[in-house]
């Protein structure tokens, strides 16, 4: 599910007490791309259902502007802000100083994904975005 492109630089997501999964949260993969990617890290989750990864997303967005990051903008490519995505939903904020990062899901799948870029390049970031999957098996 995760493109060929990408899946070389991911590990599965290691669960712990201090970072348990989240509600409904199956499995994850990690990724850490090397220093001339596009992007620097995205992480992949796998829901049991929707519901779950909505209540995830939902939960997430709310930390991140209640946590002092930005997320009301013109969305991608031009800064924070959520996107039109057919059913799925997506939503770039900025959380850390200037870190680009965009928070999307696969609802045909129950992916939550998660990618940011340290050096704010909004348009980097989304276009990369544009092929990061999941892909379908």
């Amino acid at each position: 599910m995760i493109p060929d492109t990408i899946a070389p630089s991911c590990e599965p997501t290691e669960f712990t007490e201090t970072f348990p999964a989240e509600p409904g949260q199956l499995a994850g993969a990690d990724c850490d791309l090397p220093i001339d990617a596009q992007i620097d890290f995205v992480n992949y989750e796998l829901y049991v259902d929707q519901a779950s990864m909505d209540a995830t997303y939902d939960l997430l967005a709310r930390g991140f502007q209640n946590g002092g990051g930005t997320v009301d903008g013109p969305g991608c490519p031009e800064g924070p802000g959520p996107i039109a995505n057919d059913d799925d939903r997506a939503l770039c904020y900025m959380f850390l100083v200037d870190d680009a990062q965009i928070q999307w899901t696969d609802r045909a799948h129950f992916i939550l994904a998660n990618a940011f870029h340290d050096d704010g390049d909004w348009q980097a970031l989304f276009d990369w975005w544009m092929d990061a999957g999941p892909v379908a098996p």
